[in-house]
């Protein structure tokens, strides 16, 4: 009967033993989920807040200026990114490719404006879908501006 008596308790050790790996291997998995969950929602926050510097502007009427202070997003972005190609930023009005002006090129932008308006600024206009991203993580690539 001795025997008996400890061979249950020996057994009910080795059962808690088992149930609290058990607790703590769940317990694990689940904070590495909730954690994963926790970062996917910072990165596409984080995505998010990074194109709203160029969204926008959607649909909205822009003068040079807007367009230049858009530019002047992109080419940080380009600079801060100079050795990975992918996460270039090219900004063009119509068929002009503008993304690597110098501060004497945007002047000049400024310039053809005021020279060519009698009294307002020419607008222009940023379409959706003239906002191409990347496949990969969803971060503004491209942007055309048009004419109104």
């Amino acid at each position: 009967m001795e025997n008996a008596s400890k061979a249950l308790i020996m057994a009910a050790g080795t059962l808690i033993g088992i149930l609290v790996i058990s607790l703590a291997t769940y317990l694990f998995a689940d904070f590495g989920a909730t954690s994963a969950k926790i970062n996917k929602q910072v990165e596409e926050q984080r995505i998010v807040q990074f194109n709203s510097q160029f969204t926008s502007y959607i649909d909205k009427d822009l003068t040079i200026y807007d367009i230049i202070t858009i530019l002047g997003y992109a080419q940080e972005n380009n600079e801060y990114y100079q050795d990975v190609t992918n996460e270039q930023i090219e900004v063009f009005i119509g068929t002009r490719e503008i993304t690597s002006y110098n501060s004497q090129q945007k002047q000049g932008l400024i310039n053809d404006e005021l020279n060519n308006v009698d009294t307002v600024l020419t607008k222009y206009i940023l379409k959706a879908q003239a906002v191409e991203y990347k496949n990969n993580d969803g971060k503004v690539s491209k942007i055309t501006f048009r004419e109104k």
